[in-house]
């Protein structure tokens, strides 16, 4: 359970600007383009994907293990929540699986100017505070899921 009093147990909320967030669909529609046309990530990454669900994640686990019953093998099964994903992602890591899948194009490097200057204000009683966001991925953001599975897998 997560503590309320926990400054990680928050993630920020982007506020972007209609314009920001247009962008950042158009982007996201040629990314994800991208990586299925050359079948980036692994045929079994379930979350975060298009036609894919928890119940076609349940479907394969349910058929791996009927299959290994037939054949009289073992089956182990790992199961991992990763705790903050989405809010601990480096942009660091972001940008270098982004260089993999386009060597050089307007996507990527508009995507890199995005991911490098990101800055986070928030409010305090002393007048704003303003500093260059270098990880995580706020909510509202539209990439948050597809990075996380371009890093992930």
């Amino acid at each position: 359970m997560k503590k309320k009093d926990s400054i990680t147990s928050y993630r920020p909320i982007s506020l972007l600007p209609i314009l920001g967030k247009l962008l950042e669909k158009l982007l996201l529609q040629r990314l994800n383009f991208t990586i299925n046309k050359q079948k980036v990530l692994h045929p079994h990454q379930f979350g975060f994907r298009e036609e894919k669900s928890t119940n076609h994640a349940l479907r394969k686990l349910t058929d791996v293990i009927e299959d290994a019953k037939k054949r009289e093998h073992y089956v182990i099964v790992i199961s991992l929540d990763i705790q903050g994903a989405l809010g601990n992602l480096k942009y660091d890591i972001i940008r270098k699986e982004l260089r993999k899948l386009y060597t050089k194009s307007n996507i990527s490097e508009t995507l890199e100017d995005i991911l490098s200057n990101c800055k986070v204000a928030i409010q305090t009683s002393d007048g704003a505070a303003v500093w260059k966001q270098t990880e995580g991925c706020p909510q509202g953001s539209c990439p948050p899921p597809l990075s996380w599975n371009i890093v992930a897998d």
